[in-house]
């Protein structure tokens, strides 16, 4: 079956053709008579048993259902373009519940929402699944959320070792927004910490999460997201005083020319460190692959707002002018979709509301790794 062509907004997934059917069926081929996969480099869809996540609000889902500043404090995992399980594909668009078109089963969805700041152990009338991810994390925390995501799918999955994993990881926006300027608020009242955020170190912290994977969880294809583009961002000029005040207090070394030095030379850097990752050959196995996928690497859309002035597209945001919306949520897991099945060199980021969700077909039945990439 060819791509169907989708237009997205907030509640509205519909397809373009015209045509009623569409609205009730899953526009790709859900055949689940194949054998399973023996190689994550013939993995399909449909042999996917898990979904989890790593990360920091972004992957958390914060603010992406607020209607006001203080509604953004919610992490709405239920619709984190990742795990996001509420709904269904029609109206929340995310890579859980596409999967879950081809295994219903699958297992790590999250529902629901939580409290930023909170520990999730303390959180637990939520059923955030394996969505591991923590608002404010930074790289140094991505090994130790691992291990929690190992103990959590081991503790809760008892089939575990036969499903195949998909794992994402997707971190750092917090280790250049705060520790690429010499002080901020938070560090002279003693909430956060100086942090090596360097290219190098940022590497490290995230090899050490893969060396632990690679380790203690077989059958798994991990999935290496790049932070977005900040510059973009936090450049948007006349915003209301709610949006600058949380761009203060959620990135404040952009306030700083260091920091804003230092920001886009950063996340440049960490995409580099990610696919030198990816590329590695000692995370190689017949079960488990590392890749990237730049699905949060692209420019939002913008409008104009009179003259040369312009703006982020107000459906891309959350009411802080900085996190996710639940219709980009939508976007990016479109995205991230579209991503498995394209090429190592020719993979796209299109961010419009309208764009095909590709199909697995015979002549490409897999997920893309770099060994089974055209």
């Amino acid at each position: 079956m060819p791509a169907a062509v989708i237009t997205y907004l907030p509640f509205l997934l519909l397809p373009v053709h015209g045509m009623e059917s569409w609205l009730h069926t899953f526009p790709c081929q859900t055949n689940t008579s194949f054998p399973p996969a023996q190689s994550v480099n013939k993995l399909r869809p449909q042999d996917v048993g898990i979904i989890a996540a790593v990360g920091d609000s972004i992957s958390a889902g914060v603010g992406a259902t607020a209607t006001n500043i203080m509604e953004v404090f919610n992490e709405h995992r239920g619709v984190s373009f990742v795990t996001g399980g509420e709904g269904s594909w029609r109206d929340t668009l995310t890579l859980a519940n596409i999967i879950k078109e081809f295994n219903p089963n699958l297992k790590g969805m999250s529902f629901g929402k939580t409290r930023a700041f909170v520990p999730l152990s303390k959180q637990k009338a939520v059923s955030f699944g394996l969505n591991m991810s923590i608002s404010r994390s930074l790289a140094a925390d991505v090994p130790r959320m691992v291990k929690q995501l190992i103990r959590k799918v081991r503790r809760t999955v008892p089939e575990w070792r036969k499903l195949w994993k998909i794992v994402t990881i997707l971190v750092g926006h917090n280790d250049v927004c705060n520790h690429t300027c010499d002080n901020t608020f938070l560090q002279g009242i003693g909430i956060d910490r100086k942090v090596d955020v360097s290219p190098e170190a940022f590497g490290e912290n995230i090899r050490k999460a893969i060396k632990i994977l690679y380790a203690t969880l077989p059958q798994t294809l991990v999935i290496l997201i790049p932070i977005g583009d900040l510059t973009q961002i936090l450049s948007q000029p006349s915003l209301p005083l709610p949006c600058t005040l949380a761009h203060w207090f959620v990135c404040p070394c952009w306030l700083t020319e260091q920091g804003r030095s230092a920001i886009p030379f950063l996340t440049e850097q960490y995409r580099h460190q990610l696919y030198k990752i990816a590329s590695d050959t000692k995370f190689v196995r017949t079960d488990f692959t590392v890749e990237v996928m730049p699905t949060t690497a692209g420019k939002l859309p913008c409008v104009q707002t009179g003259g040369s002035s312009w703006k982020i597209h107000p459906l891309m945001l959350s009411p802080d002018c900085l996190h996710l919306s639940k219709a980009a949520n939508g976007i990016f897991g479109r995205n991230l979709w579209n991503n498995l099945f394209q090429s190592w060199s020719r993979k796209e980021i299109n961010y419009s509301f309208q764009d095909e969700l590709k199909c697995p077909d015979e002549k490409n039945p897999y997920f893309v790794t770099k060994f089974n990439s055209k």
